[in-house]
């Protein structure tokens, strides 16, 4: 067996037509396809891993509320889908087990849904300020 340093030696001392070619320092090219491939799966595992965070942020809203009593997993489950039933049974939202952007906000996760279509007029709650529009009022 040789050691490392009389391998080292040989591959220096080469002569010309016993030498290897010398490694090429071009870039890497990765097919296309590949490359598409892997963007598409870090894509899916990422809102993958999103999705899971809201579940779990909402499983523990819908804890504190006394409504969801499983683990907190982010998770979906049967047990999950019926306890945002009853919430969304208690807040008047139509009940669809699914975490929608109304029930979001609610709940202090998600954004403030877009007004429906046809809203008529823009006001804000407890403050006595609000601006009709479309009625004439200006």
């Amino acid at each position: 067996m040789r050691s490392l340093r009389e391998l080292r030696q040989k591959s220096c001392c080469l002569g010309s037509d016993e030498s290897a070619e010398p490694r090429s320092r071009e870039p890497l090219i990765v097919p296309r396809k590949t490359l598409i491939l892997f963007l598409i799966c870090a894509l899916l595992g990422w809102s993958t891993a999103r999705a899971d965070e809201e579940t779990r942020q909402v499983q523990e809203e819908l804890r504190k509320r006394h409504l969801f009593f499983r683990d907190i997993d982010g998770r979906p489950s049967p047990e999950y889908a019926m306890a945002l039933k009853r919430y969304q049974q208690r807040q008047g939202f139509a009940q669809t087990g699914v975490a929608d952007d109304v029930t979001l906000y609610s709940l202090g996760i998600g954004e403030a849904a877009p007004p429906a279509e046809g809203a008529r007029g823009v006001f804000q709650c407890g403050t006595g300020i609000g601006r009709l529009t479309g009625m004439g009022a200006g």
